[in-house]
């Protein structure tokens, strides 16, 4: 999971943009700004640097994720991913929880 897209969605929605108006400012296509959003793709430097001066936000409330809470992030990740599985793939990932814990992968 990209926790840099998931929160430049929420802080693009906050300022009230579009992915195509923010896209405009940015000077990428909209294209671009969703496979980012989706954690398909990374921006550069550059266009990080363009997303904090656009959205008049420091930095770190795109990557803190990264390292405060991206572990519940990737808590509720793997909870959606979950819903859809059935009773034999569940029974599966259980397993290999169980290794990874007694193994300390």
């Amino acid at each position: 999971m990209n926790y840099i897209g998931k929160r430049l969605k929420e802080e693009r929605k906050k300022a009230n943009l579009t992915s195509k108006e923010f896209a405009n400012m940015v000077g990428v296509s909209p294209w671009y700004i969703t496979q980012i959003e989706s954690g398909k793709k990374n921006p550069s430097l550059k266009t990080f640097i363009k997303f904090v001066n656009i959205l008049n936000i420091s930095a770190d409330v795109l990557i803190k994720d990264i390292t405060s809470t991206g572990k519940t992030y990737l808590e509720n990740d793997i909870n959606e991913e979950l819903k859809d599985l059935n009773s034999r793939e569940l029974n599966l990932i259980s397993q290999i929880i169980d290794i990874i814990k007694k193994n300390k992968i």
